[in-house]
């Protein structure tokens, strides 16, 4: 089912597995044909603003609030036996930032963000996006509070899985700063901020998805 243009429901089932994936910037929904083999119930998202998710999703609310609030709403009429919540790039931030704030029962997030506010861009000279830092800071300023979710990750005890190129200077960086018991690192040795293409074809994409949805 189709709510617009950036939300896609693909439902089993209830009692069934419940992934959560956002997409990256400028992608289709991720991980369909990863997801589709498998008998569970599948949210697709896709933030066509390029805002990190933070500003809203149009057709699931304009604030992070609204948006957690549309996903607690869904997840209550699909009645899944556990949330696993995925992403990549942006989509990896909004993984962990919507699944540590919806207590999801787990988290894998590829090459993500963890910040994306001008402090952090600038200390750590990442400077790739700050076209779109400065229209994130033109959104609603309650969705301010979500942009350096370092503290938030850490204290959810949410389980985490970052996967990453460590040999990729900021991929490697904004991981790096997540540390805890539930927090695995996942790393690899080239594949670049793209390496879920390079995971997808050495068999850890299915590895890492069959883990995350197996019971328990």
């Amino acid at each position: 089912m189709l709510y617009g243009d950036s939300v896609r429901v693909d439902f089993k089932g209830v009692n069934l597995p419940l992934l959560i994936s956002f997409a990256g910037l400028g992608e289709e929904f991720n991980f369909g044909k990863t997801l589709g083999v498998y008998r569970v119930n599948v949210i697709y998202l896709r933030d066509l603003n390029h805002n990190w998710y933070v500003n809203g999703i149009p057709d699931a609310g304009n604030t992070v609030a609204e948006v957690a609030r549309f996903l607690v709403l869904k997840i209550e009429e699909i009645r899944p036996s556990k949330v696993v919540m995925l992403g990549v790039s942006a989509g990896g931030f909004a993984a962990l930032l919507y699944g540590c704030l919806l207590h999801a029962d787990a988290i894998l997030a590829f090459s993500p963000q963890t910040f994306m506010n001008r402090l952090n861009c600038v200390v750590y000279l990442d400077y790739r996006w700050l076209d779109r830092v400065v229209q994130i800071y033109g959104g609603d300023k309650t969705n301010r509070d979500f942009l350096d979710i370092k503290m938030l990750i850490i204290k959810s005890k949410v389980p985490v899985s970052l996967i990453y190129d460590s040999t990729h200077r900021l991929d490697n960086l904004h991981s790096k700063r997540i540390t805890g018991p539930h927090v695995k690192h996942v790393t690899t040795k080239g594949g670049g901020h793209t390496l879920v293409q390079e995971i997808r074809a050495s068999g850890l994409l299915t590895k890492l998805v069959e883990e995350a949805i197996q019971p328990g």
